[in-house]
Protein backbone atom coordinates (compact mmCIF):
# COMPACT_ATOMS: atom_id res chain seq x y z
CA UNK A 1 0.00 0.00 0.00
CA UNK A 2 1.60 3.46 -1.31
CA UNK A 3 0.95 6.97 1.01
CA UNK A 4 1.87 10.01 0.21
CA UNK A 5 2.38 13.64 1.06
CA UNK A 6 2.78 16.85 -0.47
CA UNK A 7 2.15 20.67 0.45
CA UNK A 8 -0.08 21.37 -2.57
CA UNK A 9 0.06 25.57 -1.39
CA UNK A 10 -2.94 25.92 -3.05
CA UNK A 11 -5.63 22.63 -3.85
CA UNK A 12 -7.73 24.54 -7.10
CA UNK A 13 -4.37 26.38 -8.42
CA UNK A 14 -2.63 22.76 -8.56
CA UNK A 15 -5.07 20.49 -8.83
CA UNK A 16 -4.39 18.68 -11.85
CA UNK A 17 -1.10 17.63 -10.29
CA UNK A 18 -2.84 16.62 -6.93
CA UNK A 19 -5.03 14.17 -9.39
CA UNK A 20 -2.49 12.71 -10.90
CA UNK A 21 -0.53 11.37 -7.94
CA UNK A 22 -0.39 7.15 -7.50
CA UNK A 23 -0.86 6.38 -4.29
CA UNK A 24 -3.60 4.93 -2.31
CA UNK A 25 -3.65 7.47 0.10
CA UNK A 26 -2.31 11.18 -0.08
CA UNK A 27 -2.20 14.02 2.75
CA UNK A 28 -2.29 17.54 1.85
CA UNK A 29 -1.21 20.66 3.64
CA UNK A 30 -1.96 24.42 2.68
CA UNK A 31 -4.94 23.73 0.63
CA UNK A 32 -6.25 27.40 1.13
CA UNK A 33 -9.27 26.36 0.30
CA UNK A 34 -12.89 27.51 2.20
CA UNK A 35 -15.85 25.24 2.84
CA UNK A 36 -17.51 27.20 0.07
CA UNK A 37 -14.99 25.65 -2.58
CA UNK A 38 -15.07 22.10 -1.65
CA UNK A 39 -17.29 20.79 -4.04
CA UNK A 40 -15.59 22.36 -6.61
CA UNK A 41 -12.25 20.49 -5.77
CA UNK A 42 -13.99 17.21 -5.14
CA UNK A 43 -15.84 17.58 -9.15
CA UNK A 44 -11.91 17.15 -9.82
CA UNK A 45 -11.30 14.62 -7.50
CA UNK A 46 -13.78 11.74 -8.68
CA UNK A 47 -10.94 8.82 -7.80
CA UNK A 48 -10.38 9.98 -4.41
CA UNK A 49 -12.67 10.25 -1.16
CA UNK A 50 -11.77 13.66 0.57
CA UNK A 51 -11.15 13.94 3.99
CA UNK A 52 -11.16 17.71 4.69
CA UNK A 53 -9.62 19.36 8.41
CA UNK A 54 -11.38 22.41 9.25
CA UNK A 55 -11.27 25.48 6.41
CA UNK A 56 -8.45 28.18 7.12
CA UNK A 57 -10.00 31.52 7.62
CA UNK A 58 -10.91 33.76 5.17
CA UNK A 59 -7.80 35.87 3.25
CA UNK A 60 -7.50 39.10 5.18
CA UNK A 61 -8.08 42.17 3.03
CA UNK A 62 -5.41 45.06 4.14
CA UNK A 63 -7.65 47.91 3.07
CA UNK A 64 -10.88 47.14 4.44
CA UNK A 65 -9.81 44.42 7.44
CA UNK A 66 -12.25 42.64 6.48
CA UNK A 67 -12.53 38.73 5.88
CA UNK A 68 -12.88 37.09 2.64
CA UNK A 69 -15.61 34.83 1.88
CA UNK A 70 -14.60 32.88 -0.94
CA UNK A 71 -10.80 33.55 -0.75
CA UNK A 72 -8.56 31.65 2.36
CA UNK A 73 -5.70 31.94 3.00
CA UNK A 74 -3.11 29.82 3.47
CA UNK A 75 -3.43 26.65 5.17
CA UNK A 76 -6.08 23.67 5.75
CA UNK A 77 -5.47 20.13 5.31
CA UNK A 78 -7.11 17.35 3.45
CA UNK A 79 -6.38 13.68 2.99
CA UNK A 80 -7.15 11.75 0.03
CA UNK A 81 -8.26 7.97 -0.20
CA UNK A 82 -8.40 6.29 -3.12
CA UNK A 83 -11.83 4.96 -4.01
CA UNK A 84 -13.03 2.32 -3.15
CA UNK A 85 -10.48 1.94 -0.06
CA UNK A 86 -12.43 2.31 3.35
CA UNK A 87 -11.40 5.27 5.32
CA UNK A 88 -13.06 7.45 7.93
CA UNK A 89 -11.91 10.58 10.19
CA UNK A 90 -11.70 10.56 14.12
CA UNK A 91 -10.64 13.04 16.70
CA UNK A 92 -10.58 10.02 19.33
CA UNK A 93 -6.76 10.16 19.68
CA UNK A 94 -6.84 14.41 19.87
CA UNK A 95 -9.03 14.76 21.66
CA UNK A 96 -7.57 14.23 24.63
CA UNK A 97 -4.09 16.29 24.05
CA UNK A 98 -4.90 20.18 23.53
CA UNK A 99 -3.53 20.98 20.28
CA UNK A 100 -2.64 24.82 20.18
CA UNK A 101 -3.84 24.74 16.54
CA UNK A 102 -6.57 21.90 15.94
CA UNK A 103 -6.70 22.78 12.51
CA UNK A 104 -3.43 21.97 11.51
CA UNK A 105 -3.92 18.29 12.47
CA UNK A 106 -5.78 15.45 11.62
CA UNK A 107 -6.24 11.80 12.22
CA UNK A 108 -7.63 9.41 9.50
CA UNK A 109 -7.89 5.45 10.19
CA UNK A 110 -7.38 3.27 7.07
CA UNK A 111 -8.76 -0.19 6.70
CA UNK A 112 -6.60 -2.47 4.78
CA UNK A 113 -6.16 -6.18 2.97
CA UNK A 114 -9.25 -7.88 4.04
CA UNK A 115 -9.87 -5.20 6.94
CA UNK A 116 -8.67 -7.02 9.46
CA UNK A 117 -5.51 -4.28 9.73
CA UNK A 118 -6.09 -0.76 10.66
CA UNK A 119 -3.15 2.31 9.52
CA UNK A 120 -3.69 5.63 11.31
CA UNK A 121 -2.47 8.58 9.42
CA UNK A 122 -1.79 11.54 11.15
CA UNK A 123 -2.00 14.42 8.63
CA UNK A 124 0.40 17.09 10.11
CA UNK A 125 1.18 21.21 8.80
CA UNK A 126 3.26 22.43 11.52
CA UNK A 127 3.55 26.33 12.06
CA UNK A 128 6.75 27.47 9.78
CA UNK A 129 8.95 30.58 10.80
CA UNK A 130 11.76 30.58 13.18
CA UNK A 131 10.80 33.25 15.63
CA UNK A 132 10.00 32.02 19.58
CA UNK A 133 6.43 31.71 19.32
CA UNK A 134 6.26 29.33 16.00
CA UNK A 135 8.72 27.30 17.52
CA UNK A 136 6.78 26.74 20.81
CA UNK A 137 3.79 25.74 18.92
CA UNK A 138 5.70 23.55 16.38
CA UNK A 139 7.53 21.75 19.53
CA UNK A 140 4.20 21.11 20.79
CA UNK A 141 2.35 20.03 18.24
CA UNK A 142 4.97 17.51 17.62
CA UNK A 143 5.11 16.38 21.02
CA UNK A 144 1.65 15.73 21.04
CA UNK A 145 0.96 13.66 18.05
CA UNK A 146 4.60 11.62 18.45
CA UNK A 147 4.27 10.68 22.08
CA UNK A 148 0.41 11.59 23.46
CA UNK A 149 -1.89 10.95 20.65
CA UNK A 150 0.29 8.19 18.84
CA UNK A 151 0.91 6.75 22.68
CA UNK A 152 -2.96 6.32 23.40
CA UNK A 153 -3.42 3.82 20.09
CA UNK A 154 -1.12 1.33 21.38
CA UNK A 155 0.62 -1.27 19.61
CA UNK A 156 -1.07 -0.49 16.00
CA UNK A 157 0.55 0.67 12.58
CA UNK A 158 0.49 4.72 12.89
CA UNK A 159 2.22 7.31 10.30
CA UNK A 160 2.57 10.58 10.88
CA UNK A 161 3.49 12.50 7.71
CA UNK A 162 2.99 16.42 6.14
CA UNK A 163 4.94 19.10 6.12
CA UNK A 164 6.75 19.66 9.82
CA UNK A 165 8.77 22.96 8.89
CA UNK A 166 11.65 21.44 10.94
CA UNK A 167 14.70 19.15 11.08
CA UNK A 168 16.20 16.96 13.27
CA UNK A 169 19.10 19.76 14.33
CA UNK A 170 16.16 22.19 14.80
CA UNK A 171 14.05 20.36 16.66
CA UNK A 172 14.32 18.71 20.18
CA UNK A 173 11.19 16.78 19.79
CA UNK A 174 12.12 15.16 16.64
CA UNK A 175 15.29 13.70 17.71
CA UNK A 176 13.76 12.22 20.36
CA UNK A 177 11.17 11.03 18.49
CA UNK A 178 13.95 9.16 16.10
CA UNK A 179 15.45 7.83 18.88
CA UNK A 180 12.75 6.29 20.68
CA UNK A 181 10.42 4.16 18.53
CA UNK A 182 9.99 6.58 15.23
CA UNK A 183 11.83 5.86 12.13
CA UNK A 184 11.92 8.15 9.24
CA UNK A 185 11.13 6.70 5.96
CA UNK A 186 13.87 7.83 3.89
CA UNK A 187 16.22 7.16 6.37
CA UNK A 188 15.22 4.09 6.63
CA UNK A 189 15.44 3.68 2.99
CA UNK A 190 19.08 4.21 2.57
CA UNK A 191 20.22 2.56 5.21
CA UNK A 192 18.39 -0.47 4.49
CA UNK A 193 19.42 -0.27 0.30
CA UNK A 194 22.71 2.15 0.59
CA UNK A 195 21.93 4.80 -1.49
CA UNK A 196 22.76 8.30 -2.06
CA UNK A 197 21.12 10.31 1.43
CA UNK A 198 17.67 11.07 0.82
CA UNK A 199 17.26 14.19 -1.17
CA UNK A 200 15.77 17.94 -0.35
CA UNK A 201 11.86 18.29 -0.19
CA UNK A 202 11.62 21.79 0.12
CA UNK A 203 13.64 24.25 -2.11
CA UNK A 204 13.46 28.40 -2.58
CA UNK A 205 15.04 31.24 -2.92
CA UNK A 206 16.33 31.43 0.53
CA UNK A 207 17.53 27.96 1.38
CA UNK A 208 19.59 25.28 -1.16
CA UNK A 209 16.99 22.27 0.13
CA UNK A 210 15.72 21.04 3.29
CA UNK A 211 13.55 18.19 4.42
CA UNK A 212 10.48 19.39 6.11
CA UNK A 213 8.59 17.40 4.29
CA UNK A 214 8.39 14.05 6.11
CA UNK A 215 6.63 10.12 6.38
CA UNK A 216 7.68 8.98 10.18
CA UNK A 217 6.34 5.25 11.44
CA UNK A 218 6.09 3.87 14.21
CA UNK A 219 7.95 0.58 15.27
CA UNK A 220 4.85 -1.54 13.82
CA UNK A 221 4.46 0.50 10.43
CA UNK A 222 8.56 0.26 10.16
CA UNK A 223 8.03 -4.02 9.94
CA UNK A 224 6.02 -3.57 6.84
CA UNK A 225 8.13 -0.99 5.73
CA UNK A 226 9.39 -1.83 1.53
CA UNK A 227 10.79 1.20 -0.06
CA UNK A 228 10.46 5.46 -0.18
CA UNK A 229 11.25 8.23 -2.42
CA UNK A 230 10.57 11.77 -3.70
CA UNK A 231 8.87 12.90 -6.90
CA UNK A 232 8.87 16.71 -8.44
CA UNK A 233 5.52 17.61 -9.19
CA UNK A 234 3.94 20.83 -10.90
CA UNK A 235 3.96 22.36 -7.49
CA UNK A 236 6.27 25.18 -6.78
CA UNK A 237 8.96 24.38 -3.84
CA UNK A 238 7.47 21.06 -2.23
CA UNK A 239 8.37 17.69 -3.55
CA UNK A 240 5.85 14.43 -3.03
CA UNK A 241 7.44 12.01 -0.65
CA UNK A 242 5.95 8.42 -0.57
CA UNK A 243 6.28 5.65 1.45
CA UNK A 244 5.23 1.52 0.33
CA UNK A 245 4.52 -0.45 3.12
CA UNK A 246 4.07 -4.31 3.03
CA UNK A 247 0.40 -4.89 5.08
CA UNK A 248 0.72 -8.60 4.59
CA UNK A 249 3.53 -8.72 6.74
CA UNK A 250 1.96 -7.33 9.90
CA UNK A 251 -0.26 -10.17 9.74
CA UNK A 252 0.30 -14.08 10.22
CA UNK A 253 -1.38 -17.17 10.04
CA UNK A 254 -1.14 -20.24 12.21
CA UNK A 255 -2.21 -23.38 12.23
CA UNK A 256 -4.51 -24.58 15.58
CA UNK A 257 -4.43 -28.25 16.12
CA UNK A 258 -7.34 -30.01 18.00
CA UNK A 259 -6.82 -33.19 19.86
CA UNK A 260 -9.47 -35.52 19.51
CA UNK A 261 -11.27 -37.30 22.51
CA UNK A 262 -10.70 -40.36 23.24
CA UNK A 263 -13.52 -42.80 22.29
CA UNK A 264 -15.43 -44.12 25.30
CA UNK A 265 -14.75 -47.78 25.86
CA UNK A 266 -16.00 -48.57 29.06
CA UNK A 267 -19.64 -49.48 30.21
CA UNK A 268 -20.59 -50.46 26.35
CA UNK A 269 -21.61 -54.38 25.63
CA UNK A 270 -20.30 -56.40 22.64
CA UNK A 271 -22.49 -57.12 19.85
CA UNK A 272 -23.26 -60.57 19.69
CA UNK A 273 -25.77 -63.04 17.87
CA UNK A 274 -28.78 -62.08 19.31
CA UNK A 275 -28.01 -58.47 19.48
CA UNK A 276 -28.22 -58.71 15.70
CA UNK A 277 -30.77 -61.19 15.57
CA UNK A 278 -33.36 -58.81 17.43
CA UNK A 279 -31.99 -55.77 15.16
CA UNK A 280 -32.78 -57.80 12.19
CA UNK A 281 -36.54 -58.15 13.53
CA UNK A 282 -36.80 -54.69 14.19
CA UNK A 283 -35.90 -53.35 10.78
CA UNK A 284 -38.42 -56.22 9.23
CA UNK A 285 -41.08 -54.97 11.54
CA UNK A 286 -40.18 -51.86 10.54
CA UNK A 287 -39.79 -52.24 6.57
CA UNK A 288 -43.62 -54.33 6.92
CA UNK A 289 -45.12 -51.35 8.53
CA UNK A 290 -45.72 -47.13 7.93
CA UNK A 291 -41.66 -47.22 6.19
CA UNK A 292 -43.01 -49.11 3.25
CA UNK A 293 -45.70 -46.64 2.54
CA UNK A 294 -43.95 -44.01 3.02
CA UNK A 295 -41.18 -45.07 0.47
CA UNK A 296 -43.82 -46.36 -2.25
CA UNK A 297 -45.42 -42.46 -1.83
CA UNK A 298 -42.11 -41.21 -2.39
CA UNK A 299 -41.86 -39.18 1.05
CA UNK A 300 -38.46 -40.48 1.77
CA UNK A 301 -37.68 -37.93 4.37
CA UNK A 302 -40.15 -39.10 6.54
CA UNK A 303 -38.95 -42.45 5.85
CA UNK A 304 -35.35 -41.14 6.75
CA UNK A 305 -36.46 -39.55 9.92
CA UNK A 306 -38.01 -42.80 11.00
CA UNK A 307 -35.01 -45.00 9.83
CA UNK A 308 -32.77 -43.08 11.66
CA UNK A 309 -35.11 -43.13 14.37
CA UNK A 310 -34.94 -46.72 14.75
CA UNK A 311 -30.92 -46.86 14.57
CA UNK A 312 -30.21 -45.05 16.53
CA UNK A 313 -32.09 -46.81 19.58
CA UNK A 314 -30.27 -49.64 18.34
CA UNK A 315 -26.88 -47.61 18.39
CA UNK A 316 -27.55 -46.29 22.06
CA UNK A 317 -28.95 -49.68 22.82
CA UNK A 318 -25.91 -51.59 22.15
CA UNK A 319 -22.93 -48.94 22.90
CA UNK A 320 -24.47 -47.98 25.81
CA UNK A 321 -23.07 -44.37 25.25
CA UNK A 322 -25.35 -41.90 26.84
CA UNK A 323 -25.77 -38.82 24.65
CA UNK A 324 -26.15 -40.47 21.12
CA UNK A 325 -30.20 -41.03 20.89
CA UNK A 326 -30.30 -37.12 21.34
CA UNK A 327 -30.00 -36.59 17.93
CA UNK A 328 -29.78 -37.98 14.10
CA UNK A 329 -27.21 -39.84 13.24
CA UNK A 330 -24.99 -39.23 10.25
CA UNK A 331 -25.53 -41.24 6.98
CA UNK A 332 -21.97 -42.72 7.78
CA UNK A 333 -23.23 -44.32 11.20
CA UNK A 334 -26.61 -45.57 9.58
CA UNK A 335 -24.42 -47.24 7.08
CA UNK A 336 -22.58 -49.24 9.76
CA UNK A 337 -25.66 -50.02 11.59
CA UNK A 338 -27.51 -51.29 8.43
CA UNK A 339 -24.15 -53.07 7.82
CA UNK A 340 -24.13 -54.58 11.11
CA UNK A 341 -27.84 -55.79 11.16
CA UNK A 342 -28.07 -57.31 7.90
CA UNK A 343 -24.49 -59.07 7.45
CA UNK A 344 -24.66 -60.97 10.53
Amino acid sequence: MKFATLNVTSMLQYILAVNAVEADLLCCQEVTLLRCKRAQAEEYLRNWCCHWGPPPPGRLCRSSGSRSTTNAANGGLSTLVQRPIPAYDTMAALSHVAVRSPDRVSHTVVATGTGSTFVHVFNVYCPSGNGRAENEEREDMLEKVLFAAADSLGDVPILVMGDLNTEEDRSPVLRKALRNGWSDAAELHHARTGNTPPPPTFTSARTSGTRIDRILLNRIAACAFRQCGTTAVNVPGHRLVTVTLDIAALRQSVWRFKVPREIPTEGGSKWDLSDAEADREAVQRLANSEFAERLAAQRVEEAWLEWSRVSEQNLYRLSSVSGIAGGHCSQASLLCIAAAVFVQ
